[in-house]
C-alpha cells in the first residue's frame, strides 16, 4: 500500500511539472505570435506585412494635407498616411486631423496599401520620449 501511495505521488508531481512546462511554453509562443500580429511584424515573406496591422507607423509628421499626413519613420524612410473620416484619432482627449501638424509624434495603426501608403484606422498623438542613454560597462 505504501509503494502504491509513493508511486501515485511521484506520478502526480511528474505530470504536474510536465503540464506546467507545456503550458508555459505554449503561452510564450502565443504571446510572441500575438505581439507580431499586433505590431505588424512579418512572420514570413511576401505580403505577410500587409495584414490587418501591417500598416503600423511610428515617427514624426513631416507634412500634412486635407486627407492625411506623411511620417518620417523611426526605422528610416517616410510613409504617407491616409486618414479617412472613420479613423480614430486619439490623444489625452479626443483629437482630429487638425491636431496633427509638422513635428507631431504619432503612432498609426492601419492597413498597408499596394503603393506603400497606409490607410489609418487609428492615429495616436504621442509626446516624444527621450531615448534612454546606455553606458557600456
Amino acid at each position: 500500500m505504501k509503494n502504491i501511495l509513493i508511486s501515485v505521488v511521484v506520478t502526480a508531481i511528474v505530470a504536474g511539472g510536465a503540464g506546467y512546462w507545456l503550458g508555459n511554453s505554449h503561452g510564450q509562443s502565443m504571446a510572441t505570435a500575438q505581439r507580431a500580429q499586433r505590431f505588424g511584424q512579418a512572420t514570413g515573406t511576401g505580403t505577410a506585412n500587409r495584414s490587418a496591422f501591417g500598416g503600423a507607423v511610428t515617427g514624426d509628421v513631416i507634412s500634412v494635407d486635407a486627407t492625411g499626413f506623411t511620417v518620417n519613420m523611426q526605422t528610416g524612410g517616410s510613409r504617407i498616411v491616409i486618414v479617412p473620416a472613420s479613423a480614430t484619432i486619439m490623444k489625452s482627449t479626443a483629437g482630429a486631423l487638425s491636431d496633427v501638424s509638422v513635428g507631431t509624434h504619432v503612432t498609426v495603426i492601419g492597413s498597408a496599401n499596394s503603393d506603400g501608403s497606409v490607410t489609418a484606422q487609428s492615429v495616436q498623438i504621442r509626446p516624444v520620449m527621450p531615448s534612454p542613454s546606455v553606458t557600456p560597462q
